[in-house]
């Protein structure tokens, strides 16, 4: 939900949020905060301990912003969730809060803060969003925590229509609040508007061993009351838990026979998210954009190895100029590199934005090319198109009995590719953190004809 700011309280907010970025950074006199001085609180934050980040915290995101988030709550209206079903999806959530979206401008003199916007946050409750647009129920095991932001996040899980009877309730702290800058500013040369986003994310407390073990047996008992239908992971581990996590979960899906998929949102551990998920345990569907997809090139034997970030930049923009181009074969090849490495019958839709997505198997290759749409959701901090691809990926397994757990042929990579492409440009197409729904997806599908590029691989 989007709160916008008059004058008044945009130029207000903007002092207060001024002075303490200035505290924050040690910064004596005047000084224009720029791109350079947020990018500078970014980095000079995740340096901190957990006590100095909750002081931070305390003293900008709750007291400047908590008034508005309870206007969120007294005015959410909150749609029904679908409790009426045999099965349903289990989506395992981990991100412990919501997000904060503060927009803000600057120019030469002066600090705005322009709207805020509050969102229930975390993969998998986008995917739970999407998936009731689609009209379809989901079992959201979501870690949630005690306090005013706990409630806020319910509320706003609530008025999204997800059914909040299975989170997984933690008495002994409250949620978390992950901020994101949204920041606007002039160039200087060009005289464009720019925007850049900046995390600045609060370190979370390790759970004890007792609540993660509480955490797996809950899982445990939504695959077993939900065999077959797809487990869909989060981007990170729960605090607390040990390396090999991940692989104890995927292990339990398997004994249910659910497909296990993941939208990864470029760990900082791919090596150990790559050795837990390919090595130990047998994922079955992977969907990274590219700049993901290269980040897991860097532990692919005999060894695609980018020794920094630029030559990784620039291996990424490699890839998307010759999928521009329709040149698929590097990406083939190193998708059947990953797939052999790790699970013989994993499955992966690679997104390249707007030239499209190609989804994988050792069996064939399916390459759809993205509709003509204007992307706005890019433009902010927390755009869902690539979690509803995902959701619509979970529903069309579902209707057309795709079972995941093994290669698929071209046939079916084709359904799961022209579910994903809709889904996400329909969303991409939406302002802010609004997610498509079936009648949006539905026009999208009816305005724009797709022709798919099919290569048979074994």
């Amino acid at each position: 939900m989007r709160i916008t700011f008059n004058d008044a309280q945009s130029r207000d907010l903007g002092r207060e949020l001024r002075a303490n970025i200035k505290k924050f950074n040690c910064i004596d006199g005047e000084i224009s905060i720029d791109h350079n001085v947020i990018q500078q609180l970014e980095k000079r934050f995740e340096g901190l301990s957990p006590k100095d980040q909750a002081i931070h915290f305390a003293d900008v995101k709750w007291k400047m912003f908590g008034v508005h988030a309870s206007q969120v709550q007294a005015n959410v209206s909150k749609l029904a969730p679908i409790t009426n079903f045999d099965k349903a999806p289990v989506l395992l959530g981990t991100k412990e809060g919501v997000d904060f979206i503060i927009e803000i401008h600057s120019n030469k003199h002066e600090l705005f803060v322009q709207a805020l916007n509050i969102d229930k946050g975390g993969v998998s409750s986008n995917i739970a969003e999407a998936l009731r647009l689609l009209d379809l129920p989901s079992n959201l095991i979501s870690i949630h925590g005690n306090g005013p932001i706990a409630l806020l996040q319910e509320n706003l899980l609530m008025s999204a229509g997800i059914d909040t009877s299975k989170l997984f309730r933690v008495n002994a702290r409250d949620s978390y609040i992950h901020p994101c800058y949204l920041f606007s500013y002039e160039n200087s040369e060009t005289k464009k508007i720019e925007k850049e986003e900046y995390w600045i994310v609060q370190t979370r407390q390790p759970f004890d061993k007792e609540t993660i073990d509480r955490l797996t047996e809950k899982i445990k008992e939504a695959c077993k009351l939900n065999p077959k239908e797809a487990l869909v992971l989060p981007s990170m581990q729960p605090a607390g838990a040990s390396e090999g996590y991940f692989a104890k979960v995927v292990d339990i899906a398997t004994e249910s026979e659910n497909p296990v998929l993941l939208n990864p949102k470029q760990y900082d551990d791919a090596r150990g998210m790559f050795k837990q998920l390919f090595t130990h345990g047998k994922i079955n569907f992977l969907k990274p954009n590219i700049n993901e997809f290269v980040k897991f090139l860097r532990y692919v034997e005999p060894g695609i190895i980018y020794d920094s970030d630029e030559n990784e930049r620039q291996k990424e923009k490699e890839l998307t100029e010759r999928i521009g181009k329709q040149d698929f074969k590097e990406v083939i090849d190193f998708a059947s590199q990953l797939i052999h490495q790790s699970n013989p019958d994993l499955n992966l839709i690679i997104s390249f934005g707007k030239y499209g997505a190609i989804a994988i198997s050792r069996k064939g290759m399916v390459y759809i090319n993205a509709p003509s749409i204007e992307s706005i959701s890019s433009n902010g901090c927390s755009s869902g198109a690539g979690d509803s691809g995902l959701a619509s990926v979970v529903a069309k397994i579902r209707e057309a009995n795709i079972d995941l757990r093994s290669a698929l042929n071209e046939a079916d990579l084709e359904k799961i590719n022209e579910a994903f492409i809709y889904a996400a440009s329909a969303t991409a197409s939406l302002p802010g953190n609004q997610i498509a729904d079936k009648k949006r997806i539905g026009d999208l599908r009816n305005a724009f004809k797709l022709n798919p590029i099919v290569q048979k691989l074994s």
